[in-house]
């Protein structure tokens, strides 16, 4: 079984339990649409439609981005290629607490993938409602 199958298999067993709050974001190596890529062999659909359907499967929506359309590039064929790699997804158990949750890609210009924060905003105390955002940065390591 390849790599990939292994992790869409485990969010597949983790998105089947009792229905908490909770996000994935980082480096999926899978695109969510044709627009996700530019330059290059077109993404087979069925690979694509492959992360969405577990994505789909754990009530999972993309939180969207700021910054930079893409999170990674290289070169195949002499072809400059760029795609976005990176992805930040929650539930709406998650959203419904953290409505202002976003992923922002940040600048980078070598061709590893690129470093992202993730950006949120909670309610803190009972009577007195101030909001705070709270960087929380992530990095691909292999």
């Amino acid at each position: 079984m390849s790599i990939r199958k292994e992790g869409w298999n485990m969010l597949r067993m983790l998105g089947s339990k009792p229905k908490l709050p909770w996000c994935c974001f980082g480096d999926f190596n899978e695109l969510l649409q044709v627009e996700d890529k530019q330059g290059g062999a077109p993404r087979a659909h069925n690979l694509m439609q492959a992360f969405r359907d577990v994505l789909d499967f754990c009530g999972f929506v993309d939180l969207g981005f700021l910054g930079p359309d893409f999170t990674w590039h290289g070169h195949c064929r002499g072809e400059l290629i760029w795609e976005r790699l990176d992805q930040g997804v929650a539930n709406y158990e998650w959203l419904a607490r953290f409505p202002a949750g976003r992923i922002r890609h940040l600048n980078s210009f070598t061709s590893e993938p690129l470093p992202h924060s993730f950006i949120f905003e909670s309610k803190w105390g009972a009577s007195k409602m101030a909001s705070k955002a709270f960087p929380l940065r992530g990095y691909v390591v292999d």
